[in-house]
């Protein structure tokens, strides 16, 4: 026997795929059935990718799907007999199954051949004495009732000698089954089963034989003249078609739908008195209450006592005698239970002794209970994750119940063994079967070989992953859409969701045996209430929180009168290890990191509060100002009235509340809106001193509220920056009083430290200094922007020269700010952002900072500069120029990125006098037409070729990765510098969460970075990175430029990035130091549509425009045309007005709205994000959002993420590697430029 099968852990082994979903049929059933992105995402997912088959299957009709019972194979036959048998007063026996979908078959027959007119007696067969099916003992009971002709339902498909023993006995026997047909198929008799022809169940449902019953009894008596009467019985034939698991999809769907409707709204007596005694309320009656409450009591009769008791409460028509028989069968229920549970306490601690890795178990006892043998064996089947069979010894013959796992098909396992059986029969799930003891041993060997055949995949169960989501996504609205899926069951169950890193909170045990978990699940602020029945391995989640990936199903609980939501939690993977002692790190550095994370969700909170701390000063809108009689004292205010802040911790509603007073008038006239308190209320509390000034009071006539907007400033803030600008002027005064040479010498110091400038580098800085315009062209990595860093200094210091800095994105260009604002001040010049989200006061200042001569370097887009070259021109100060990623020129000329074609008339509009800048365009990709076309658009007189590759950078290609978190643990381990780069700030701290939990000895050496960071935060982490005290940072793309730290070993792009200049630069912050570097590629096709979502913001559909603009008009007439709002505000008006088709604006759509409309003259604002105001200006002439820089660069980054992506998904990991670690250079012959190489 070969080892492939091991002794599982306790735990079945999953395997979560995720569910793949058509895009493009998402957008269109969002629209077309005004659903969420998510419930549209679920459809998808099964097949449902139009309108109206979506609509077909949330809308199952028994009138359209139910087929004609006349297509069932051999359906006719067996109608047209038992028809003849009723028309000629024979008598006939339905013989069943003592399971519910037998007990259920048996009483639809009986009730239905009865109301046509029919002599019916039914037998169950009893599970102890006569087994299972039509066997010897069986017939003996059917030939004591003497009957004529004998029906058998849900079973006698593999019945031959017996039926044969029958028809011998002179009785006429027909068949009616849904099991599949096996060697001993019976002759010469009609026979109904959908299986028996295999396109019959091409709607992917498969009858129980409780339907193959109700086709029966449609046929037989829409051929007497009683075409409805089978409606009838539809709640019947809904119990067995549940309890047998079968798919709920097709003519099932539509069945189910119907029973359960017939039961809410008028029950079969037995069945309502059994839901009452369950307490299961008929009105809210669902498939899934029908599998865990009513079918175990029905089924409990047929494994601990006689079928006929749940048999006899189904064709019980006397209230107070099915309220009996539900109390029967409620106690054989409990006796089940007991039973169940001592066989499944025998069984493991027998296999605790005796299983040694088998690839099935097949054990057998005496006197084991027959009747929960198949539920033992299910648990034993998913607890050590093999084939199980549980055999019941009785005069020498085993019987057994068997259960598969995975994909493992049972019923052909078996049919492969058959010379040792003398009967099996079931399907590919579940089987049972009957050995004599003597071949036992001979049955068990032959089993092992051939699952031995199989591959060891064929064991994991797969568990198809609706969606990946986060708490916080679920709600009451989402449960109701969830809800039209209804009937859940097989092949259509409640869907299934997966959440990653999950906070377990208040774990404790439920239920009589301790054998269910409870706890609160947490993420991101959000908790809802967690429950997992029989949670195996529960001793392990119990105790202190814990972090795990838990995939669930979630529901709404109802009580007195309150919905929530509840997760029915189906698997839990435990990712927590123990931290380290105190003793055994830093205790400095676990106090950081620990704050860090535990602040983590405020550096999440929406961007519109972001650097208010460090805000100078900004502007906001005053809340609360309607209350208390405010609004006379609102109207008394004067001009520059002084106004003071006043902490109100003690306020009912919020105690964070900050308090805004008019000393003057001895009263208060508002608060700070909540989320703005919340983030000013600690710095008050720790002795940060604010004034406060009014600004203007808005409203006031035609019996409009006053509003109140007011201007709050950091007290220390003039005088920091007075010091500031001091500090600056010094520098700059001592550093150009040096020579070039000595200038150079320092600024190589400041920049790089002890290094030196290498070959290219030092001939592009030479012959910049000669004025020449220069393409550089060298591999990611290799130091072009310390080039046109170096230049702009010496630009700036010694001749009193301004610099342009040209990015491909505004995203970039943030990137850069953050680190060159504070490298430049150092060197006391200033440096400033001027893009289309820039806003108007801003730019003002910044041209006029330029004429001042305080501004030194400018960073824009080519957009921006494209539409306000000639705004540069009054300083008459620009003398370099430097446009980085330069071979966006060369695609210019195929419609891309057209900004880029007008570079160089741009740049002859930057001075007033005419004179062109010395210009610098660096890249690390330049191809022979490129480079040409870099030559041609800006006047370049001179190349600089490198040529070096950085052989040290390895590539991992795992692109479109399934489980990344995993492969990101494992990195972890390693215990190597790391960084791990993701595409939202939300994504870094959940997985540094997931990393810090699981990898124990990282606890203390994993940090997230992001830009909603304070500055104090980014220069502690990028420290601790550098020095080594942190080992493992996961980041954003801010975590780039100025961040040089040479010794990182790992870089993993675990989303996919926006663009080819992201992929380069990230990819080369590998390995700087001449070390091996390992780049590892995780993203996939599915960031790519995340990365579309998120781009959506930046370029709105003009629809969308025009609703947020309608939006803000609304405002004026209510507000006056200045006023203070969010953008969530503002975001919730406008998708009132959104038409269908046209996708919903957020936060992030409103600021690109607000921006363009600035730029084409609708408004003006000030201050920014909840300091904002926006004033609407008059308006003539139409929208034109071609004259608008910011809408121009959001299509750009639109379009260059669309040809990026197309590229880095398709080319192989050669293309991928070189992309970044060797440049591509032009040949220098075809060159009409002098070249340096």
């Amino acid at each position: 026997m070969n080892n492939q099968f091991q002794k599982p852990s306790g735990c079945p082994e999953y395997e979560f795929v995720q569910a793949e979903f058509d895009e493009d049929a998402v957008r269109t059933l969002e629209e077309e059935l005004s659903v969420s992105r998510l419930f549209a995402r679920i459809l998808s997912s099964r097949g449902l990718n139009d309108a109206h088959t979506a609509r077909r299957f949330l809308e199952p009709s028994l009138a359209r799907d139910w087929k004609n019972p006349l297509l069932l194979p051999g359906i006719k036959e067996v109608a047209e007999r038992v028809r003849t048998a009723i028309e000629n007063h024979e008598r006939i026996c339905v013989f069943g199954d003592y399971d519910l979908d037998g007990i259920s078959a048996t009483a639809l027959a009986l009730r239905g051949l009865r109301a046509c007119g029919g002599n019916v007696e039914a037998i169950l067969p009893r599970r102890l004495e006569d087994g299972y099916g039509l066997t010897p003992a069986a017939v003996e009971r059917i030939l004591a009732k003497r009957p004529n002709l004998v029906l058998t339902v849900d079973c006698g498909i593999s019945a031959a000698p017996e039926i044969t023993l029958l028809r011998e006995q002179g009785l006429d026997v027909v068949v009616t089954d849904h099991h599949e047909p096996g060697d001993l198929l019976p002759q010469g008799i009609a026979i109904a089963n959908p299986k028996l022809d295999a396109n019959y169940s091409d709607d992917g449902s498969q009858l129980a034989g409780a339907g193959v019953a109700l086709k029966l009894v449609q046929a037989v008596s829409q051929s007497m003249g009683k075409p409805a009467l089978w409606r009838e019985f539809v709640d019947l034939a809904t119990l067995g078609t549940v309890a047998d698991v079968m798919p709920l999809l097709g003519e099932n769907r539509a069945l189910v739908a119907a029973g359960l409707e017939k039961m809410r709204v008028n029950p079969n007596v037995g069945i309502a008195a059994l839901a009452a005694l369950a307490k299961v309320p008929l009105d809210s009656l669902t498939s899934e209450k029908i599998s865990f409450t009513l079918a175990p009591r029905l089924n409990a009769a047929g494994r601990v006592a006689s079928p006929v008791d749940a048999l006899a409460l189904l064709l019980e028509n006397d209230p107070l005698e099915a309220a009996r028989l539900a109390l029967i069968l409620d106690e054989h229920n409990k006796t089940r239970q007991m039973a169940e549970a001592d066989l499944s306490q025998g069984v493991s601690a027998l296999l605790e002794r005796t299983y040694q890795g088998e690839p099935a178990i097949v054990v057998a006892g005496e006197g084991w209970h027959d009747g929960v043998k198949g539920i033992v064996a299910s648990r034993i089947a998913q607890k050590y994750n093999v084939p199980t069979i549980l055999c019941s010894i009785e005069d020498g013959i085993a019987i057994g119940s068997a259960r598969s796992v995975g994909s493992i098909d049972l019923f052909q396992a078996l049919e492969c063994c058959s010379s040792h059986l003398l009967r099996y029969g079931g399907h590919a799930g579940a089987a049972g079967l009957a050995v004599d003891v003597n071949n036992l041993d001979a049955f068990k060997e032959e089993l092992y070989a051939y699952l031995e055949t199989l591959p060891l995949e064929a064991r994991r169960s797969r568990k198809f992953i609706d969606a990946s989501t986060s708490i916080d996504e679920l709600s009451v609205s989402l449960a109701d859409e969830i809800a039209l899926l209804e009937p859940f069951g097989e092949a259509n169950k409640r869907p299934l969701f997966l959440s990653h890193a999950i906070m377990m909170k208040n774990t404790c045990t439920v239920g009589k045996e301790g054998q269910h978990l409870k706890f609160q699940a947490y993420e991101n602020g959000a908790q809802v209430p967690a429950i997992f029945f029989r949670c195996p391995g529960i001793e392990r989640a119990l105790g202190a929180e814990q972090l795990a990936n838990i995939s669930y199903r979630f529901e709404i609980d109802t009580w007195q009168g309150h919905k929530r939501l509840q997760l029915m939690v189906q698997s839990i993977d435990i990712l927590s290890e123990p931290l380290l002692e105190e003793d055994d790190a830093d205790k400095e550095a676990h106090e950081f990191l620990d704050e860090l994370f535990a602040s983590a969700d405020d550096s999440l909170k929406s961007r519109e509060y972001e650097g208010i701390l460090e805000a100078h000063s900004f502007f906001t809108k005053l809340a609360g100002v309607t209350f208390e009689g405010r609004q006379e004292v609102i109207a008394r205010l004067v001009d520059d009235e002084a106004l003071i802040l006043r902490r109100d911790p003690l306020n009912e509603y919020d105690p964070q509340a900050v308090a805004v007073y008019a000393p003057r008038l001895e009263a208060q006239i508002g608060f700070l809106n909540r989320d703005l308190a919340a983030v000013i209320a600690p710095a008050l509390d720790e002795g940060v001193e604010y004034t406060v000034a009014l600004g203007s009071v808005t409203g006031g006539n035609e019996g409009k509220s006053r509003g109140v907007n007011v201007e709050i400033a950091r007290k220390e803030s003039l005088a920091l920056q007075e010091e500031a600008r001091h500090y600056r002027a010094s520098r700059r005064k001592a550093l150009s009083r040096l020579s070039a040479q000595e200038l150079q010498a320092y600024l190589i110091e400041t920049f790089i430290g002890q290094g030196s400038l290498h070959g290219a580098q030092e001939r592009s800085l030479e012959l910049l200094e000669r004025g020449r315009n220069v393409l550089t062209v060298m591999a990611t990595g290799r130091g072009k922007s310390l080039i046109f860093h170096m230049h702009a200094a010496k630009m700036a210091l010694l001749h009193n020269k301004a610099s342009i800095f040209v990015y491909p994105l505004r995203a970039l260009v943030a990137d850069q700010a953050f680190h060159l604002k504070e490298t430049f001040s150092e060197l006391g010049l200033e440096v400033a952002v001027v893009t289309g989200e820039t806003s108007k006061t801003h730019q003002t200042e910044a041209f006029e900072a330029l004429k001042e001569g305080t501004l030194d370097i400018v960073l824009t887009t080519p957009e921006y500069l494209h539409f306000h070259g000639s705004e540069f021109a009054p300083a008459n100060r620009i003398g370099f120029v430097v446009v980085d990623e330069a071979h966006h020129i060369g695609q210019a000329r195929a419609g891309n990125r057209p900004a880029y074609a007008q570079l160089g008339h741009a740049l002859g509009a930057v001075n007033s006098d005419g004179s062109l800048p010395a210009t610098l365009a660096v890249t690390a990709t330049a191809s022979d037409e490129v480079a040409q076309r870099i030559i041609e658009t800006l006047h370049i007189t001179d190349a600089v070729l490198d040529p070096s590759v950085r052989n040290n950078l390895v590539i991992d290609d795992q692109r479109n990765h399934e489980h990344k978190e995993r492969f990101i643990l494992d990195l972890a381990r390693k215990q190597e510098k790391t960084v791990v780069y993701v595409n939202s700030r939300e994504e870094a701290v959940k997985i540094a969460r997931i990393v810090r939990k699981a990898v124990g000895n990282l606890a203390w050496k994993t940090a997230f970075y992001h830009g909603g960071l304070t500055k104090v935060a980014r220069h502690e982490i990028e420290r601790r990175f550098r020095t080594g005290e942190v080992e493992f940072c996961i980041a954003t793309s801010a975590f780039g430029e100025g961040v040089n730290i040479p010794d990182i070993r790992h870089v993993v792009l675990y989303h996919l990035p926006f663009n080819d200049v992201e992929f380069n630069q990230m990819a080369g912050r590998g390995g700087r130091d001449g070390a091996t570097a390992t780049i590892h590629l995780l993203f996939g096709k599915k960031d790519a549509r995340i990365n579309e979502y998120i781009l959506q913001s930046l370029a709105p559909q003009r629809d969308a425009l025009a609703a947020v603009y309608k939006a803000l008009k609304d405002i004026e007439m209510k507000e006056g045309n200045c006023f203070s709002i969010s953008n969530a505000d503002i975001a919730t008006r406008a998708n009132a007005y959104i038409p269908k088709g046209v996708a919903k604006v957020d936060d992030k759509s409103i600021s690109t709205g607000i921006g363009v409309f600035r730029d084409l003259g609708f408004l003006s604002t000030e201050g920014r994000s909840v300091a904002r105001t926006i004033e609407m200006l008059p308006v003539t002439g139409k929208l034109d959002l071609t004259m608008s820089t910011r809408y121009s660069e959001g299509l750009d980054e639109i379009e260059s993420f669309d040809s990026f992506r197309e590229w880095v998904l398709l080319a192989d990991s050669i293309d991928l590697l070189e992309r970044f670690n060797k440049p591509i250079l032009p040949n220098a012959q075809a060159l009409n430029v002098t070249v340096v190489q």
